[in-house]
């Protein structure tokens, strides 16, 4: 591990800094939580009214407990996670879109002795996953005859004069989505916590409070960073969505000032302005000089982007031509690159400094190389201490101090570093030829306008793509059947020879986290849809159609 760069200033630990604010802005909102369309505001003074009193309940448990928290992203997230952490526990996030299987084994693999339980559209489906004895306690939620964190709250004395954790002490375990198999428990202490939050402070010089959207799971290292502990540390509002139908409202009255995506929530939000607006007359009319300006900023208002300063995109590479798009609207994106296991600290595009295709350069204090296979090696403070349980597992991706990623990059001369695809995902064809699927997926799934799609082709004489179609109204086979000949042709023709796409199959049954298909974080599982669909795979071989409709192969699978 690399020696960190010291901040401008030596900034406290998280809980010393949320004491800080609650003595500096007491009255100030800190979080935002819309019900029923009415918003709760919840002041810094309130959040640490209520976490002293829960944390109080929560000291029953020998310190250094396990405390996993099952929620939907709401205020009261953010407040449990406070909570156990005074209580001198460590916090276990628990993907709420997660499978029955994946949830319960969080919770037994991390040996967590209660679990909060928070807004949930589909509980009662999921209630078995949590093991018998486990207590749990409701956070403002109607979970059958569990303990209410309203009742905590009236009833417990506050927690005084806690003992706050070192720099040292284990905060949280955040479970990897397990793309490529079963989730590992990513082991992060408080110091990694600060120094991740306090070097993006000073790199991208946020110097005032900011207003946040959290949607993305908090379970996941890159939304805790930028939204939770970032928010913390510059005494930010965060406000949330109360629900999918409610997010686009939700997201204009927010009007963030800083905002994180992933690629597919750009895409949405691109398809959702093309079902509005056709693609030739939204050129149109960006092309006028004053009238497209205009048009812009309507559309940034309508999507409520229109006070942001930093739109970053994270967990896969964004294709340049979506980023091209979103510039002709006036938003500026910048992507960001790291893993669970460096609390999502390692490279970023500057908005000063972004180069298109590019994930971005160091953070100060970190370091990239790529090895000889193509892998990107990270080395930083924000590194974890190891997996939870798995010793072995620990000292097979960190080697001589350097994190062995499973990405496949390169690095410019400057050090900008762009993504080129998972180690784990390339497949050989049957003609010996070498393929990364991620890149020519991010480009078909902007032209297609699709929803899901995946490129498989190991052992195959050419890879081939499978897709989930995107419902559009009143159009019929042969249209759609013309429109994805044309994005083949056009995507093949930017391709290497042994890279370039036999066929489109279009499947009809979504990709969820339910059925296995999807991870939490809204990643693909290559290997499982592989298995899934295997032998209709091997049926198409055999037929010469560009596009191939599942149901008229279905007979010979």
């Amino acid at each position: 591990m690399v020696d960190a760069i010291p901040s401008k200033t030596i900034r406290p630990l998280p809980l010393e800094r949320f004491l800080e604010q609650v003595y500096a802005e007491p009255e100030t909102t800190f979080l935002s939580q819309p019900v029923n369309g009415v918003c709760r505001e919840i002041s810094w003074r309130q959040a640490h009214h209520e976490v002293a009193r829960v944390s109080s309940y929560l000291r029953k448990y020998p310190r250094g407990s396990h405390i996993a928290i099952y929620s939907l992203n709401c205020a009261h997230w953010i407040l449990a996670d406070l909570a156990i952490w005074f209580a001198g526990h460590v916090s276990v996030p628990v993907y709420p879109t997660a499978g029955t299987a994946a949830i319960n084994q969080v919770l037994v693999h991390s040996d967590a002795v209660a679990v909060f339980v928070g807004k949930l559209h589909d509980f009662p489906q999921k209630c078995e996953a949590i093991p018998a004895g486990l207590e749990q306690l409701a956070m403002h939620q109607a979970h059958g005859k569990l303990l209410e964190w309203d009742e905590v709250v009236q009833r417990e004395l506050p927690l005084l004069n806690p003992e706050l954790p070192s720099a040292d002490t284990l905060a949280t375990i955040v479970y990897t989505s397990g793309t490529t198999g079963e989730a590992k428990g990513v082991m992060i202490n408080f110091g990694i916590m600060r120094h991740a939050a306090g070097t993006l402070l000073d790199w991208a010089q946020i110097d005032r409070p900011q207003r946040f959207f959290s949607y993305l799971p908090l379970a996941h290292a890159a939304e805790r960073l930028l939204v939770e502990c970032v928010g913390l540390y510059s005494g930010s509002r965060i406000q949330f969505a109360e629900s999918l139908e409610t997010f686009a409202h939700d997201l204009r009255s927010t009007a963030p000032t800083i905002f994180l995506a992933v690629p597919r929530i750009w895409l949405k939000f691109k398809q959702g302005i093309e079902a509005k607006i056709s693609p030739a007359l939204f050129d149109r009319v960006l092309s006028l000089p004053v009238i497209g300006r205009c048009f812009a900023a309507l559309i940034r208002h309508g999507l409520g982007l229109h006070r942001v300063q930093i739109c970053v995109s994270g967990a896969a590479s964004l294709s340049t031509e979506l980023v091209a798009w979103y510039e002709r609207l006036g938003i500026r994106i910048c992507e960001g690159y790291g893993m669970s296991e460096t609390f999502g600290f390692s490279h970023g595009s500057h908005p000063e400094r972004r180069r298109q295709g590019y994930v971005g350069e160091c953070y100060p204090g970190a370091e990239a190389r790529i090895a000889d296979d193509g892998e990107i090696l990270l080395r930083n403070a924000c590194l974890m201490t190891g997996y939870y349980k798995a010793p072995e597992l620990t000292a097979e991706v960190i080697q001589s101090g350097w994190l062995h990623s499973g990405d496949l990059g390169e690095l410019s001369a400057d050090g900008q570093l762009k993504l080129t695809g998972r180690k784990k995902e390339i497949f050989k064809t049957s003609k010996g030829k070498y393929v990364a699927p991620a890149q020519i997926e991010a480009r078909l799934e902007l032209l297609a306008d699709v929803e899901q799609l995946c490129v498989l082709g190991a052992d195959r004489a050419q890879p081939l793509v499978l897709a989930v179609l995107r419902p559009v109204a009143n159009e019929a086979r042969s249209q759609i059947e013309l429109r994805l000949q044309q994005v083949l042709k056009q995507v093949n023709a930017t391709l290497d020879s042994h890279e370039q796409l036999a066929h489109i199959i279009v499947v009809f049954d979504p990709w969820t986290t339910d059925n296995g298909l999807m991870t939490p974080t809204l990643k693909i599982r290559r290997h499982e849809i592989e298995r899934r669909y295997a032998k209709l795979v091997e049926a198409s071989e055999y037929l010469t159609a560009v596009v191939i409709w599942a149901d008229k192969v279905s007979a010979i699978c």
